[in-house]
């Protein structure tokens, strides 16, 4: 009998103790701790290991590990029928690839940057059109009282009972009368005639003035007619030289065609800002640098959508900015010598050491043409297609969002 109990009682003790290592082991993995250390603690202490596994806060350095374990947790997910390359159809259930539609932008493009059109903005710029001067406002004239009337009461003489007794009483009356209406009179004569030459100059000058903005605007058309003959002459000359330029395949009209054409063509949530491009003729190889977006410009928009799935989506704007990109030179440069591209792309970021922002390079993919256009871009996942292709984007993406988010809070 006291065998079988001490027998029962070590069974229940082991069995605990392998629970208690397990449910330790998984909470403490769980917020970013060694697994194997806390399955020890776990079993060796019981159920006092895995209260202080369960009250352990979570790391800060394991808010996200990577940038696909995050991904993959909120990813919608579709099931797909997929060929696994040996002749094997799988039916899985697998995330849906992320688009933003910045390749959707590229691929509509209907037609590059015509001969005309690049060598136009590439030639002399023509005069800027003069500005004329406004003629000045006419002046508004001061208007001239009214003049005084005889037949008012205060100039009439007012009779009375005296009036009637003497004569002479109301001759003086009709005087002093007389007498307040032309002082009234010559006072406003005076005030009428200075008003009359004060509108009276202010019309001359005027008149002076719209003469000369008249003057300075004949001469301002005449001299732009003048340096629009000259341009026009220039230009039918420089024109016809940068369209033989290019048509050579020169070096120069090269770059300048391919920065004009990645800076014209609009793409969603892709500045046209901070492209340079070089030519190497030893590798027949066209270097694109673009500035990119950093992740507060995008990341701002999807907060509501959880952190992983933000960093997916800025990846995958990241690496269709790319393809994108590559796509258009492959596309519609007409330089038959551009067998390969070498894309580099930058973003901006604050410096917490310095407090300045420095920029970083962040992903670069080298292909040759023939690789790249045997990929049907619109049905790509973007940034398996990027790794696909020996793309190299940034790794720690998610440690870059983090660092953007801190300054920017």
């Amino acid at each position: 009998m006291g065998g079988s109990f001490w027998a029962v009682f070590w069974l229940v003790v082991v069995v605990q103790a392998f629970i208690c290592a397990a449910l330790s082991s998984f909470l403490a993995s769980e917020k970013g701790y060694g697994g194997g250390a806390w399955a020890a603690i776990g079993f060796f202490l019981g159920v006092l290991g895995l209260v202080a596994a369960a009250g352990l806060p979570p790391l800060p350095e394991q808010a996200f590990l990577s940038n696909e374990s995050l991904a993959a947790a909120e990813a919608p997910s579709e099931t797909r029928v997929l060929d696994d390359g040996r002749g094997i159809v799988r039916v899985g259930h697998l995330s849906a690839p992320v688009r933003v539609g910045v390749i959707d932008a590229a691929l509509a493009t209907t037609e590059g940057i015509s001969f005309g059109t690049f060598a136009e903005a590439q030639t002399l710029a023509s005069p800027q059109e003069p500005d004329l001067q406004e003629p000045p406002r006419e002046p508004l004239q001061e208007v001239v009282p009214r003049e005084p009337r005889r037949r008012r009461g205060e100039f009439e003489p007012i009779a009375d009972w005296r009036d009637l007794v003497s004569r002479k009483c109301w001759r003086e009356k009709q005087r002093e009368a007389d007498t307040r209406f032309e002082s009234a009179h010559r006072k406003w004569a005076e005030i009428a005639n200075a008003i009359r030459e004060e509108n009276r100059a202010r019309l001359e000058a005027w008149e002076s003035e719209c003469a000369r903005v008249e003057e300075e605007n004949r001469r301002s058309r005449s001299r732009f007619e003048d340096q629009l003959l000259k341009w026009r002459d220039r230009r039918a000359t420089d024109y016809s030289a940068f369209i033989e330029e290019t048509r050579r395949g020169s070096r120069s009209a090269l770059r300048q065609y391919a920065e004009q054409l990645l800076c014209t063509v609009a793409l969603p949530r892709i500045p046209p800002r901070g492209i340079a491009a070089s030519f190497d003729e030893s590798s027949y190889t066209l270097s694109i640098r673009r500035q990119l977006p950093a992740p507060t410009e995008v990341s701002s928009m999807h907060r509501s959508r959880g952190r992983g799935m933000v960093i997916r989506e800025y990846e995958a704007l990241l690496c269709e900015a790319a393809l994108a990109s590559i796509y258009l030179i492959f596309r519609w440069i007409p330089f038959p010598e551009v067998e390969n591209v070498s894309f580099t792309g930058t973003a901006t970021f604050l410096d917490l050491r310095t407090g300045h922002e420095t920029e970083r390079t962040i992903m670069r993919l080298s292909v040759g043409q023939a690789r790249f256009l045997a990929v049907n871009l619109s049905q790509v996942d973007p940034a398996q297609c990027f790794r696909h292709l020996g793309g190299e984007p940034e790794k720690n993406l998610h440690k870059l969002h983090a660092l953007e988010e801190q300054t920017t809070q």
